[in-house]
C-alpha cells in the first residue's frame, strides 16, 4: 500500500473511505478513480473547525 503525504505541511495522510485527511491541518484531499487529488488549490477544511480556521485571513468587502 503506498502512503501519500500533505502537499502543505508533508505528513503522511489517514485513507477514509472517499478522500485522506491530514491530521495536522486538518484538511481532506478527495479521491476520483481511487486516485488521490493532492493538489493545495482542492483541500478542504475536514470539519467546522477547520472551516473557521481557513477563513481566519480572509478579508470581507463592505
Amino acid at each position: 500500500m503506498i502512503n501519500f503525504a500533505c502537499p502543505k505541511c508533508k505528513i503522511v495522510l489517514e485513507r477514509k473511505t472517499d478522500f485522506l485527511i491530514c491530521n495536522d491541518c486538518n484538511r481532506k484531499f478527495h479521491q476520483k478513480n481511487n486516485i488521490p487529488i493532492l493538489l493545495i488549490n482542492r483541500m478542504e477544511p475536514s470539519n467546522v473547525e477547520g472551516i473557521s480556521k481557513s477563513n481566519e485571513g480572509c478579508e470581507q468587502s463592505e
